[in-house]
């Protein structure tokens, strides 16, 4: 059998080549990419009968005669959005200025017949690091959370918590800290400091290391181990996610962290003094890849002011989800944070 062939036809080079980038990301030299940016040549192509498995069009370029080619499934890039559909016709309408990512889902998940090589390809590891300008803004409860919905969406999730004090012990079951031979391990911190601790890595709903007794510095581990560890973890591709919940600390090792990272999501919550640490701590990175960085506004609450819709507040980013205010979410085990709406919504994104 061979290789799917697919043909994006589009006369804004600009706009394929993120689509196209997708596709080469996901499926590499498993597919045939065509790409089309020339009206005249794609007419002349089209002038004789064609055979394709995907066929991903611009409607400047769509005519009713593109039907009669044998076309597997048929994507008609819409310039607005359409209340109307055309599906019945085998034409899958898709409003053009969607987001990459989405479109791409939504041709991948309509093509999965099509393209069985998905199913055969193991997706790398993605590192989720959550992170926040402060203290008590609910970064643990979010890590925990998030972690709970992927394990329960069926995915290989590992959690990791890089802060210099941990207490995420709270909502497990096993509230036993490190163990001192695992100690060691992290104070050598060498190439093979993966295979050393693997073996201590503990299992509940998911897989997470376990809590340090004291603060780390007390212990005379080099943070930095962190880093090492998880691209050591990330290079296995043991794990579809590792969520990695740090502290607020700004530091060499923490800027490092955020460039290793496939995702930022940046806790904050509604009050002024919120945004104001939100802002301090966004002057020291880069945030403008709106793919990589996502905004929370945690512990929501209709009812009281909302300093990220202030304009008094100068609030330098937007809020992408908000996560209400649980009560005595402290009182949760981890299959009860998997139920929580604003938590389920951020995992299914991360999927």
């Amino acid at each position: 059998m061979g290789k799917p062939r697919i043909i994006i036809a589009d006369a804004d080079e600009s706009y394929i080549a993120p689509l196209q980038s997708k596709f080469i990301e996901t499926f590499f030299d498993k597919i045939d990419l065509e790409i089309i940016t020339d009206p005249l040549y794609f007419q002349r192509l089209f002038a004789s009968p064609q055979k394709m498995d995907i066929l991903i069009v611009n409607e400047a370029f769509y005519s009713p005669e593109l039907q009669r080619h044998n076309i597997g499934n048929f994507f008609l890039m819409c310039e607005q959005p359409s209340a109307a559909s055309v599906e019945e016709s085998g034409v899958v309408e898709i409003f053009k200025y969607t987001n990459v990512k989405e479109i791409f889902n939504e041709i991948i998940g309509s093509s999965a017949e099509t393209l069985q090589i998905k199913t055969e390809m193991k997706k790398q590891t993605q590192t989720i690091l959550v992170y926040s300008a402060g203290g008590g803004d609910g970064k643990t409860t979010i890590s925990l959370g998030i972690s709970s919905c992927l394990a329960m969406a069926h995915k290989k999730v590992l959690y990791i918590d890089a802060e210099f004090v941990q207490n995420f012990q709270f909502f497990l079951q096993n509230k036993t800290p490190i163990s001192g031979e695992i100690l060691s391990k992290f104070q050598l911190g060498n190439e093979h400091i993966f295979s050393d601790v693997q073996p201590f890595i503990r299992q509940e709903l998911f897989s997470y290391l376990p809590p340090f007794h004291a603060a780390i510095s007390a212990y005379n581990i080099d943070f930095s181990v962190f880093s090492y560890l998880i691209a050591q973890i990330k290079k296995e591709n043991v794990y579809d996610f590792i969520i990695i919940d740090t502290d607020s600390v700004f530091s060499d090792d923490k800027g490092d962290q955020i460039d290793q990272a496939d995702k930022i999501l940046i806790v904050t919550k509604q009050d002024f003094y919120s945004v104001y640490k939100t802002n301090c701590m966004l002057k020291n990175i880069n945030y403008s890849d709106t793919e990589k960085f996502v905004f929370l506004c945690n512990a929501f609450q209709s009812e009281y002011d909302n300093a990220l819709l202030d304009s008094k507040s100068h609030a330098t980013f937007m809020v992408n989800q908000y996560i209400h205010w649980i009560p005595e979410c402290e009182k949760m085990r981890l299959e009860e944070l998997a139920k929580i709406d604003g938590l389920q919504k951020i995992a299914y994104a991360l999927l």
